[in-house]
């Protein structure tokens, strides 16, 4: 990975610290080089393996200096249950990045992702849970309007006859019409220009910061012109003209009564927390809304699409597993309709296939970075404010002290004697991240790929084309998010569509 993967949160005006001042109470950890610290780690391809090494050389809380910024690595129950469990507060701001501030037009407009942890985090993070609670009150109303866009999804892999298909791009560009009808109220057509160029703007946002930037590393090169950070501007801009108008457009039909999509949701959950406290009124402001609307469609669309992507794939590579989900789905469905949410709790087998995806991908496997917002203790060892944080999940979710072979695809795992599907320990499973900054659109998701999931793989089987090799299970080269390389898959027809 080249050196535009240094995507390594940085607070620009954080106490500086180095390994010449390093004070005896700091966490351990590897010695760091001159003027990039240790930075060379994050951009490591095998970066997960070699922190798997490190915690256990040095432990569950070891340091690292990105540049010169104090960074700590965090991994094991114990540590993430004192870090974002008991001392939730301590460890719950997020890391001021310069390319952050281009993308957030100039700083002006952080939002619940971005935002640090302040009161006006707290009332965008309440207005989001009072939105998604509003919306997905008619759990059935919801599935439809996943259903009617996955069905055309459906369709065009039917369509294909077997032949090798990039379904992953597929999945994400129904993701995103899906997410059109939830957060905007409509759908396009995969060839309307406004919808490419939406797909391009959240796609290519996504893919930058995933890819990350090296003037977060590195603040003094802000003065020279980086195409990356370039491209966010125009990408930012073209984002705010589009999603800026479509929420004036909402505003102006003055649908809080009677929402009709997750933006009127917002829209009225943000005028009831400024009418129960006045002095909300005017602490989010329209460019905080636009910015607030684009960071749920990233979280929804991206990491959903990865998630889809690595279950089919994991089930290429395990054939037999497949073919036990087949099993169930044509035992409790039939093969006279497609699966429906009334069927999630009839179908253990694919739940559990579900949970260990999630758990064997872990695509966000670092989570994202925070930093603390006072001096604070971590495992005995002191913590100083604007410490950069990372959690690795990864480590947690691949710790053979909580997992039987965790290296290998076992939805049984999820299972009990009876065949009856056993949810993972919450102390040792997170992938919709971990205390009070963990993702609010958890069950909404969790929706979302089982009603895709359960119905690709009750309509069809998918099998690695005729003469080639299998497609890999190691994620492309990105810092950030963990998604799978390129690869073509053949659907063969099960049951019509």
């Amino acid at each position: 990975m080249g050196s535009s993967a240094l995507w390594i949160p940085i607070l620009r005006n954080s106490t500086v610290m180095s390994s010449s001042a390093e004070t005896p109470k700091l966490p351990p950890g590897p010695c760091s080089w001159p003027i990039v610290g240790n930075a060379h780690l994050m951009t490591s391809e095998s970066r997960l393996a070699d922190f798997m090494e490190m915690e256990k050389k040095y432990g569950n809380v070891f340091r690292l200096y990105l540049g010169k910024q104090l960074a700590i690595i965090v991994s094991g129950r114990d540590a993430i249950k004192e870090a974002f469990l008991t001392k939730a507060a301590d460890f719950a701001g997020r890391p001021i990045l310069y390319s952050t501030e281009v993308f957030t037009n100039g700083g002006s407009a952080y939002s619940v992702a971005t935002e640090d942890y302040n009161p006006r985090w707290n009332l965008l993070r309440a207005i989001t849970i009072s939105a998604y609670k509003m919306y997905t009150n008619d759990v059935r109303k919801q599935a439809e309007v996943y259903n009617d866009e996955f069905d055309r999804l459906l369709q065009r892999v039917q369509a294909k006859n077997g032949e090798p298909y990039d379904i992953k791009s597929n999945i994400l560009a129904a993701a995103i019409n899906a997410f059109c009808v939830m957060m905007l109220g409509s759908r396009y057509e995969l060839d309307d220009p406004e919808f490419i160029r939406l797909a391009e703007i959240e796609s290519g946002i996504f893919m930058m910061f995933t890819e990350g930037f090296l003037v977060d590393v590195f603040p003094c090169l802000k003065f020279f012109p980086f195409k990356s950070i370039r491209a966010v501007k125009e990408l930012s801009d073209d984002r705010d003209k589009i999603l800026g108008r479509i929420y004036r457009e909402h505003v102006e039909a003055n649908r809080v009564q009677n929402p009709q999509d997750l933006t009127d949701a917002l829209i009225k959950a943000t005028k009831e927390a400024e009418e129960e406290d006045p002095s909300n009124k005017g602490m989010v402001t329209d460019q905080h809304f636009i910015m607030l609307m684009n960071e749920i469609f990233i979280a929804s669309v991206v990491n959903f699409a990865n998630t889809l992507a690595w279950g089919l794939l994991y089930l290429v590579h395990n054939p037999s597993i497949q073919d036990l989900v087949h099993q169930e789905l044509d035992h409790v469905v039939g093969p006279d309709r497609l699966p429906d949410i009334g069927d999630k709790q009839s179908l253990p087998f694919l739940e559990a296939t579900i949970n260990e995806t999630m758990r064997l991908a872990s695509v966000i496997p670092l989570s994202v970075p925070r930093k603390t917002t006072v001096d604070t203790s971590l495992l005995g060892y002191h913590i100083p404010k604007d410490t950069t944080v990372f959690t690795n999940l990864w480590s947690l979710h691949h710790d053979p002290d909580f997992w039987d072979a965790p290296n290998e695809f076992r939805p049984q795992r999820f299972l009990d004697k009876d065949g009856k599907f056993v949810p993972p320990n919450p102390e040792h499973f997170f992938p919709f991240g971990v205390g009070i900054r963990n993702c609010v659109g958890e069950s909404m998701s969790r929706i979302e790929t089982y009603l895709v999931l359960a119905r690709l793989l009750h309509s069809f089987k998918f099998e690695t084309p005729p003469g080639c090799d299998m497609p890999s299970l190691e994620p492309a080269p990105q810092a950030f998010a963990l998604g799978p390389k390129p690869f073509k898959l053949c659907a063969i027809k099960r049951h019509d569509v």
